[in-house]
């Protein structure tokens, strides 16, 4: 039976769009083995992302994400796409490790349009450094983040991947968080900073590092400190601590005729139903994501 809100359901209010699975980094965690997966063979040309940037303009979107990989290795072309979408009104975001965030890439993201940018912060600087696979990089992320916070009106986000040896960071990176903005020049309670939290995914590079993996104790220890901070009254307004599980969506309208509110499209255009499925509906290349 047609779905009686066809006319006004005619495409996904999100979409996150992997412009690149090729990375500077090769982090313990990655869910997709970013730099070293077989989509990088086969990813979009710019002229296949602009065309699929076109239809998802048509489509008036809320909000649309650039995900990765680590984007920042096509900031150009990103800046071409967020050109093309901001005249339908869609919000647009960026995930990145920060290590290509100097002030002038911002700065150009920002003038072309970007809403909202997302640094990964995985603990404090041995624990961060240690899941990132590189040295010397954590003052580089956080250096990218008091940019954006005192030179730009970029919404500011954070990732933060629990594992074995970084759960016990998670105080303190709350605590560094609340420190770098009452040091910005952001009002409080006028903006905040997003400080998002998921489980570990068992997937590519995690599913090789089984180490990584957090015990049940950590994670209650996790869960019960995001929950005393968030309910006692302890958070910090200009903090917004959020914990949940990305394919939660799927479990709470799987016995609906909800058409779906989020997809993803992989660097070489397959449409999936979430980054963390291997669960392929078809490809941008074959026919446009309004098609399908």
């Amino acid at each position: 039976m047609a779905n009686k809100y066809y006319d006004v359901l005619r495409a996904p209010h999100q979409v996150a769009f992997d412009i690149t699975n090729n990375c500077n980094l090769r982090c313990l965690h990655c869910f997709n083995s970013s730099g070293e997966n077989d989509v990088i063979s086969n990813e979009l040309s710019d002229g296949e992302v602009l065309h699929f940037m076109e239809d998802l303009a048509s489509m008036n979107l809320y909000n649309v994400c650039f995900c990765g990989g680590e984007t920042l290795l096509r900031k150009e072309l990103m800046c071409e796409c967020i050109k093309i979408l901001k005249p339908s009104g869609s919000h647009c975001t960026a995930v990145t490790n920060g290590l290509l965030a100097n002030p002038a890439t911002i700065q150009q993201l920002a003038s072309a349009g970007l809403d909202g940018i997302q640094f990964s912060l995985d603990g404090l600087r041995d624990s961060h450094e240690r899941l990132r696979n590189k040295v010397g990089i954590f003052p580089k992320v956080i250096d990218a983040m008091k940019y954006v916070l005192n030179e730009t009106e970029l919404r500011l986000s954070i990732a933060f991947t629990p594992t074995s040896f970084n759960v016990k960071d998670f105080l303190g990176v709350y605590d560094l968080l609340v420190d770098l903005y009452k040091k910005s020049n952001r009002t409080t309670g006028s903006d905040y900073i997003d400080f998002r939290l998921q489980p570990l995914m068992l997937l590519g590079r995690a599913k090789d590092n089984p180490n990584i993996v957090p015990t049940e104790a950590q994670y209650r220890w996790l869960v019960q400190n995001i929950n005393e901070v968030n309910l006692t009254g302890k958070c910090h307004p200009c903090i917004d601590v959020k914990w949940g599980d990305p394919i939660d969506h799927l479990v709470r309208f799987r016995d609906t005729n909800y058409f779906m509110d989020q997809v993803s499209v992989h660097a070489n255009g397959d449409i999936v139903v979430s980054a963390y499925l291997p669960l392929v509906v078809g490809n941008v290349r074959k026919r446009s994501l309004s098609d399908y």
